[in-house]
């Protein structure tokens, strides 16, 4: 499963944190597994527990705490633009499957959310040149219009799925962002 992906490795990180102090490599690696799975609550509390001297002297440290940001903001155009780093092999790996599935994730909202757009928007949304992006709209069965001029692809509408894929830490951070707003 996908979601689970890095979980053995968040694991071992998070207890060896416990136990001893960790290097800059090690809070790299948690803190990219968090954000690939989505856990932007525990991202975002693992950068106010960083040793400050940590994250002053680490460029790829400060990199994923404004790749976070992008993601918390839900900003793919600049997602995409902060992915642009050489990143450490230690995270690499676990980089390139977080700029995969930020992608999936933009054209599953653009499934579900457009009943047409331009091409050439959907390319900059996308980070995906023209014959990956029509690979992968046909790959969904979405079709295109005026292929020779402006094109025009006309998303399939997915079928509906009642999984929710919500951490309770999320949806008790959420919660609580509500309430406090209602009583503010």
């Amino acid at each position: 499963m996908q979601e689970r992906k890095y979980s053995d490795l968040m694991q071992k990180i998070e207890l060896e944190e416990l136990s001893t102090s960790i290097d800059a490599e090690s809070y790299a690696q948690l803190l990219a597994a968090y954000l690939y799975q989505d856990k932007l609550a525990d991202a975002k509390f693992l950068w106010k527990r960083i040793p400050p001297a940590l994250k002053k002297d680490n460029n790829e440290l400060q990199r994923l705490n404004i790749v976070m940001c992008t993601l918390i903001v839900n900003n793919s155009h600049e997602f995409f633009k902060q992915m642009d780093y050489p990143w450490s092999s230690n995270i690499k790996q676990i980089m390139n499957d977080l700029f995969e599935r930020v992608r999936r994730d933009v054209l599953s909202l653009v499934g579900q959310a457009y009943i047409s757009i331009f091409e050439q928007e959907l390319m900059q949304m996308t980070q995906l040149s023209r014959d990956e992006l029509r690979q992968r709209c046909l790959a969904l069965d979405w079709k295109f219009e005026n292929g020779d001029q402006k094109a025009v692809v006309i998303p399939k509408k997915p079928e509906p799925t009642a999984e929710f894929k919500a951490s309770s830490e999320d949806l008790l951070l959420k919660l609580t962002d509500f309430v406090s707003f209602l009583e503010n």
